[in-house]
Order: C-alpha cells, then sequence, then structure tokens
C-alpha cells in the first residue's frame, strides 16, 4: 500500500493498517457502487475501518472465498450482521462446527431441489395475482407491487402462516430491516419483538393442532438426539421468516431494475426464455442480495500479507468480490453468454445459504411473467429509482411501466 498513491476512501494508515471509509450506506454509491468496489479491490482489498465499532473488509474473490472455506477460523458464532442486528440467536447461520452442522442437517430437507419444485404451482400463484393487481394500470412501483409481496406470501405460505396474517409480518419484518439499518435498535428490536410474539403464537397453536407446514416441522425437529425446544423453534422460525423475506425482495429487485432499464435485454429475453435462468443468476452476481457478511477471527489471519488480529471482526464483502475482473470478464456488464458464473450472491462453504433453491425458483417464475404479461417493460425515469444497501440491498421507486 505504502507503494501506491493513496486511493479517495482511503483515510490513513494506522499501526499498519489500510483505514478506509466505509460508504455502501452513502445513497449514491449504494446506486452505483462499482468505483468503490474497484479501489477496495485493486488498492486496499484487506482494509480496516472504524465504521459500526471497527471491522476489516475483505473485498477480492479468492480472498472473500477462502475466508468463507475457513470457518475453523473467520468464525460465524459471534454474529454475522455488520451492524449488529437486534435478532434472536440465529441456529445455523451463526453458529461453527459441530452445532452448524447438527442443525443444517435438520433444515437441508426443507429447502432441497426435489421440494422446491413442488412449490412450482403454489409460487407462480403468487406472481400472477401480485400482477393481476396492476397490469391493466399500464404502470407500477416494481418495489412495491412484485419484489416485496411475492416473498412475503412465499414464506409465510410454506410456514402456514394465515393469509389474512401476511401484511403484519411482511411490515414488521421490513421495520426490522430499516430501522435496524437506521441504527434505531430500540425501534427494530420492539419489531422483533412483535415478531417473536406472534411466531410464539403459532408455534402453540402447531403444538395442540399440527398440520402440514413448515412451523410443525420445525417442532418435530430432532437435534443430538433431543427435541427441539421453545426457543429453538422460535429462533428457527424467526430465521426462515426474516431471512426468505427481505434477502430475496432485494435479489427480486435488482433483477427487475436490470431487466427494466435494458430494453435490449428484455427483448433478447423475450425471444429466449431459455435464457432467463442465466439472467437470474447474472442479477444475483451484479446485485447480491446481502452485500456481505460478518465474521470474527478466532486466531490471527493473513490475508494478501496484512495480518488480522484475533479477535476482529471481517465482513466478507460478497458483492466486490462478484465484480472482480480477475474471475468475471467485463465484471460490469450484465452478459448472459457467461460460460460460468460462480458468483458468491448465497454465500460460500459451510454458511453457503440454505434457501438459495427457493429464492432461485421466485426469481425465475417472477421473470417469466413479468416478461410474458408486460413486454413493453421499461422505466421511464431511471433516476427515480432509490437504492439501500446495509444490512441487505434493496430498491425502492421502481417505477416502471408496459
Amino acid at each position: 500500500m505504502t507503494s501506491q498513491a493513496r486511493p479517495q476512501n482511503q483515510d490513513q494508515s494506522r499501526d499498519g493498517k489500510a483505514e478506509i471509509a466505509f460508504r455502501l450506506g452513502e445513497p449514491e454509491v449504494a446506486k452505483q457502487p462499482a468505483a468503490y468496489f474497484a479501489e477496495l479491490r485493486d488498492r486496499c482489498p484487506v482494509a480496516h475501518t472504524d465504521a459500526h465499532g471497527g471491522f476489516w473488509l475483505l473485498s477480492r474473490y479468492d480472498d472473500v472465498r477462502e475466508a468463507a472455506m475457513n470457518a475453523s477460523v473467520v468464525s460465524s458464532a459471534s454474529g454475522v450482521t455488520i451492524p449488529p442486528a437486534p435478532n434472536p440467536p440465529s441456529l445455523c447461520l451463526e453458529q461453527d462446527e459441530p452445532e452448524h452442522r447438527d442443525w443444517r442437517r435438520q433444515m437441508q430437507p426443507w429447502f432441497s431441489p426435489q421440494r422446491i419444485r413442488k412449490m412450482e404451482a403454489a409460487v407462480r400463484a403468487i406472481v400472477t395475482e401480485c400482477i393481476d393487481e396492476v397490469i391493466d394500470d399500464g404502470r407500477a412501483d416494481l418495489a412495491e407491487a412484485i419484489a416485496a409481496p411475492v416473498p412475503a406470501l412465499v414464506i409465510g405460505s410454506i410456514l402456514g402462516l394465515p393469509e389474512e396474517d401476511w401484511p403484519f409480518f411482511r411490515a414488521k419484518n421490513s421495520e426490522y430491516f430499516r430501522l435496524g439499518e437506521q441504527g434505531d435498535y430500540q425501534g427494530a428490536m420492539a419489531a422483533v419483538n412483535e415478531l417473536v410474539g406472534y411466531l410464539s403464537g403459532q408455534l402453540e397453536s402447531r403444538k395442540e393442532t399440527p398440520t402440514d407446514d413448515l412451523l410443525t416441522d420445525i417442532l418435530n425437529v430432532k437435534v443430538a438426539d433431543r427435541p427441539v425446544n421453545g426457543e429453538e423453534a422460535i429462533s428457527l422460525s424467526f430465521l426462515l421468516l426474516a431471512a426468505g423475506h427481505e434477502t430475496t425482495v432485494g435479489a427480486l429487485g435488482g433483477m427487475l431494475y436490470h431487466v427494466a432499464r435494458d430494453r435490449q435485454l428484455r427483448d433478447h429475453l423475450i425471444t429466449d426464455p431459455d435464457a432467463i435462468s442465466k439472467a437470474v443468476e447474472e442479477a444475483l452476481r451484479l446485485e447480491p442480495p446481502l452485500p456481505g457478511l460478518g465474521r470474527m477471527t478466532r486466531e490471527p489471519l493473513t490475508v494478501n500479507g496484512t495480518e488480522i488480529p484475533e479477535a476482529e471482526r471481517v465482513m466478507l464483502l460478497f458483492a466486490a468480490a462478484n465484480r472482480d475482473p480477475d474471475v468475471f470478464d467485463n465484471p460490469e456488464d450484465f452478459r448472459l453468454d457467461r460460460a460460468t458464473n460462480h458468483h458468491l450472491a448465497f454465500g460460500y462453504g459451510i454458511h453457503r445459504c440454505v434457501g438459495a433453491p427457493l429464492a432461485r425458483l421466485e426469481m425465475q417464475i417472477v421473470l417469466e411473467e413479468v416478461l410474458r404479461r408486460m413486454p413493453g417493460l421499461h422505466l421511464p425515469n431511471e433516476s427515480d429509482v432509490s437504492v439501500s444497501y446495509a444490512f441487505s440491498r434493496s430498491f425502492s421507486n421502481l417505477k416502471a411501466a408496459w
């Protein structure tokens, strides 16, 4: 670092550390992060920031992937959100081995490709209903009309939550993320407590009257030959509700944004629907719903010649890694002709997102139905679109016409 000119976002060098400003929360960087990510990768790929109590940033693909694979040293057990989120301890997600393996083994069958394929008709019906609400208007905010409601309706249906309650948990889940991102932890915790109370009541109902849904499956989980306890059941339910909703909202928003802003891409996908699955993967690469996840070093870790001490917070910046030109040709372009697309949108290693098959199914069906029913989709004024980058990446004011 000392032999190069100081990058604009590098504030100073302290104790041999490259000190940077963490800028993903800035609206202009959130919407157009390419230059910021490039500067991180090129000039300070292993950098420290004082933001959110201080943490390290890894931004190159190989470094992020290697750290994700090194779960015994780069631990998830101290929490994975930066800034810390006020939520119940997340089983599986915020655990190391062997506890992580015990819980993941229980969750994996819930999101197996075979089980997800059986959900296709139900997911398509939900997407169709959302489009029906706006199709005759010829215009809508796609963030509000499609990206936000579809994941809430899908995960609510899978968990077995009453349809009349879907607006409640959708609103509270969004409120929890929004207030947490704004630093209002008291407000975020209040939203969490309402959700926990709601889920607790639903679980109690399943104890009395089991049904064919995921909440009942959760109550039947056995880990290490013992039944799940009440606190663990609530934790699993909250994790699935929160992760299955908000992250997919961001993924859908990013995908619809790229397709609506690029008429050539839109027309290509209409004439070649077999390319839709590639569009889903490219959208995930460019707009991963989680820009990064936090870890804690359990011992000193050396990355690219820089030593990160023990007990330091580290962010694996998937969003920057997914645009690394050493791995992806023309990384800022939305391309359907990539021979391989090994993006890190769902993480890597033992903590790779267990719900990835469901997210992909939702994205595939949304894009199929939008292109079929809105062939003239476009953004009349792209500057209206707003993007935020914090716990998750989300789009708003995605005002489109067709």
